[in-house]
């Protein structure tokens, strides 16, 4: 798939002003001196490629985006801030193209040359990199040592100058022969005598004895944590939470003693209570029904009114009989006054006994009253009296149901709260009742608590350990200081025992922690199992080098083979079809090219000419076959885009034409050329040429 740039957009880039360019497979971009063109040109280089900084660019911080397609399915983004360049996704899709193929996809200031310090502007090393793969070899060759590319195998044996790897093969095989000397020595004095039995002994017991340490050490950690939970839970039921505790239950103590005594005095003033409540009650009915109005007449009325009048009758009468004048206004009177006092009996009477209902009520109150207050009731006044003196016992009493009320409430929060307390330091509902005893198994627990931490701590004290030296990870034995104190005795037997055969071993010991390098003091066992160790590192190490030799030295046999055969490679690959048909195209004489030593020669029908002395115009026009011929060769035949910055300004007017001619011919192969130029005459050259053949797909650009 080709692979092209599908726009440019571009944000505060120098001269030019924030603008996108879409564009084609042929794309002139015009500009007069000053007007950004080089500023395109290293915003691209910027943008796309990794080797960017291997031209001398300006320090400017270009801002905007190029977008490409063929690279991937979906179009990809490049900036001159993105990780990514267009090498990292050749790579990932194995092309196998050359590493800086910014130098051959882009022409910068008219500089046509591939190597701007050699001759002729290409050399060698150029063309290897691009049309072989003589940099690889030359890579793996300068991996292989001088001593080691001349050494050769003779007799199943590596033969060569004592120096580089070969060296150190030798110091490796001198190394391991040593210590195999020493392994045997060691085997005869040490592995099969006495010494070796009692240090096997040793051994066995110093196992036992670590076993035992780290059983006291997981028994440590445990009792520490034990410990721990322990002191937590005695924090939980003593000190400052168990004292407030106690003081909250005397203090609910005291409160229901306030309460008791507050409902005793409530119930003292029960009956002055209800008694104001009937007085109240009394006074209405009896003011509203008017009762004090409506009462039967004194019986003294009826009896004083009748004697007054049979006393007055009994005067007149005698007044009559005996004629006594003067008796007789006195009897008028008495009788007169009789009558009147039995006319107003009667009509209280009347008065009285008119709605019985009311006289009913008014019988009730008067024998309430008595039955209430031991004597007859005399009126509403009486009434009044009374209620008076009931309410100042009425309102203490209301006074005292509030308070009552109030320490209830009080009473309850409070017993809720030390019912929560207990729940929390016993993990139990005590109810009020089972206080008092709940205090003390907490104060007993405390105590109990305190007696099992103290036995805790003496015995970690009897274990002598740090809180670092504790052992979280279970043991498979259960600590036994008996078991630990004979294994000690034991151990102390047998490193006696062993001081007797040990000064002869001394010196052989020394000489084996020569090569661990451990302590003198370090056991047998360990010295051995690492001098073994060493020397199965040295063996292999002896038959890693002694592989690798062999391979490179196969390896140079076949680079050397390989390289007989690169320089006729480039010499092809320098005059394939498309490397020779862009030279006559361009040149219009030349039909192939050379490379002799380190030099370039282009050759005519008659005779051959170094690239150095042809002129300006001619070696770059044979420097643009090769940039396109290369990079059409090295692609396989898949199109890229090139960047030409007035890369023809050089060349004669006459070779203009043909420039551009076979720049339309490459666009129409489906290469993208985007051509950036000054030029007035090779402006119109692309307008001329280009615009017929290609139409849509010129696109003309003009910078202010």
């Amino acid at each position: 798939m080709a692979i092209n740039i599908e726009s440019i957009q571009i944000q505060k880039l120098g001269p030019l002003s924030s603008q996108q360019l879409d564009l084609g497979l042929l794309n002139l971009i015009y500009g007069h001196n000053e007007s950004g063109k080089t500023y395109l040109v290293e915003f691209l280089l910027h943008s796309i490629f990794r080797h960017a900084k291997t031209w001398n660019l300006r320090d400017i911080n270009p801002e905007g985006t190029v977008y490409l397609q063929g690279l991937e399915k979906q179009v990809t983004t490049f900036s001159p801030s993105s990780s990514r360049k267009i090498e990292d996704y050749w790579n990932e899709n194995d092309k196998g193209l050359p590493i800086n193929m910014a130098r051959l996809l882009v022409v910068k200031g008219g500089e046509l040359a591939l190597s701007a310090n050699s001759p002729g502007g290409v050399n060698r090393e150029i063309l290897k990199n691009a049309l072989t793969s003589r940099a690889l070899l030359d890579q793996l060759r300068d991996s292989i040592q001088p001593t080691v590319r001349k050494a050769q195998i003779i007799d199943q044996k590596i033969s060569g100058k004592n120096q580089g790897q070969i060296n150190d093969l030798n110091v490796l095989q001198d190394k391991l022969q040593d210590i195999e000397k020493l392994l045997k020595l060691i085997e005869e004095r040490y592995s099969r005598g006495p010494a070796r039995q009692i240090e096997d002994q040793i051994g066995l017991f110093q196992m036992q004895l670590d076993q035992q340490l780290k059983a006291k050490k997981y028994r440590a950690y445990l009792l520490s944590n034990k410990r721990k939970d322990l002191r937590s839970q005695r924090d939980n039921i003593s000190g400052d939470k168990f004292q407030s505790l106690r003081d909250q239950v005397r203090d609910h103590k005291k409160l229901r003693s306030e309460l008791e005594n507050l409902s005793e005095r409530i119930s003292s003033v029960k009956v002055d209570v209800d008694n104001y409540h009937w007085l109240e009650s009394a006074v209405k009915i009896w003011e509203e029904k008017e009762l004090e109005n409506k009462r039967l007449p004194e019986k003294m009325l009826v009896l004083t009114g009748g004697s007054l009048l049979i006393t007055g009758l009994i005067v007149t009468t005698l007044q009559n009989i005996f004629n006594w004048p003067y008796l007789f206004w006195t009897g008028i009177s008495t009788a007169a006054i009789g009558g009147l006092l039995l006319a107003y009996f009667g009509i209280q009477l009347l008065r009285g006994t008119k709605n019985p209902a009311d006289a009913s009520e008014r019988d009730t109150v008067r024998a309430t009253y008595k039955e209430i207050f031991g004597q007859p009731l005399k009126g509403i006044t009486t009434l009044r009296a009374e209620l008076n003196k009931a309410q100042v016992n009425f309102l203490k009493a209301n006074s005292m149901q509030e308070e009552l009320g109030k320490l209830e409430v009080q009473i309850g929060a409070d017993r809720q709260k030390i019912i929560e307390i207990f729940f929390e330091l016993l993990e139990k509902i005590v109810e009020e009742q089972d206080w008092k005893k709940n205090l003390k198994t907490i104060k007993d627990q405390s105590s109990a608590l305190d007696a099992e931490i103290s036995k805790i701590a003496l015995e970690l004290a009897r274990f002598n350990l740090d809180d670092d030296d504790y052992i979280a990870e279970p043991q498979d034995i259960i600590y036994d200081p008996q078991v630990q104190a004979d294994t000690e005795d034991q151990l102390a037997s047998l490193e006696d025992e062993l001081a007797s055969h040990q000064s002869e071993l001394d010196t052989l010991k020394a000489r084996a922690t020569e090569w661990t390098r451990d302590d003198i003091s370090t056991p047998w066992i360990n010295v051995l199992h690492h001098l073994r160790t060493i020397r199965t590192d040295l063996s292999q190490s002896t038959i890693d080098l002694t592989a690798e030799i062999v391979a490179k030295i196969g390896l140079s046999e076949i680079l050397r083979k390989i390289e007989e055969e690169e320089d006729q490679k480039i010499l092809e690959n320098l005059n394939t079809d498309e490397v020779s048909s862009l030279l006559n195209k361009l040149t219009g004489k030349y039909q192939g090219l050379n490379l002799i030593d380190d030099q370039i020669y282009a050759r005519d029908p008659y005779q051959e000419y170094p690239l150095r002395d042809l002129s300006t115009g001619a070696r770059e026009q044979i420097q643009l076959a090769l940039r396109l011929g290369i990079a059409s060769h090295v692609s396989g035949g898949e199109p890229l885009f090139i960047i030409l910055d007035d890369a023809f300004q050089h060349s004669d007017w006459n070779r203009r034409t043909s420039l551009v001619q076979e720049t339309v011919d490459l666009a129409s192969q489906g290469w993208q050329v985007i051509y950036l130029s000054m030029d007035d005459h090779i402006r119109d050259l692309f307008q001329k040429i280009a615009k017929p053949v290609l139409k849509k797909k010129f696109k003309y650009f003009e910078l202010d």
